[in-house]
């Protein structure tokens, strides 16, 4: 369950990167891949949106919301796994 848990934990923080650098080299937004992208990670950024609601919504930009979430889902998933491995050496 915990390998389940990390790989998700993995690939959305991975989606949500890759929309911080597609956005920050003003990728074409009707590029397909950008557009799965986009729409991929827009439900995960409602908690976030209010940190960028000043940027502006076309051309180069840094999306500090996104890149905060992706953060916090990896350090969740480290966190996770140091708990496992603790757990581990405890329990012999």
């Amino acid at each position: 369950m915990l390998r389940l848990s990390l790989a998700l934990a993995s690939s959305l923080a991975a989606l949500l990167l890759a929309r911080v650098v597609a956005l920050l080299l003003a990728a074409d937004p009707a590029h397909p891949f950008v557009r799965f992208v986009v729409a991929a990670t827009a439900p995960l950024l409602l908690p976030v949106a209010w940190i960028d609601a000043a940027q502006p919504t076309t051309g180069a930009r840094f999306e500090r919301g996104t890149a905060l979430l992706a953060l916090v889902i990896l350090a969740a998933a480290a966190a996770a796994l140091a708990y496992r491995s603790r757990r581990r050496r405890i329990n012999g």
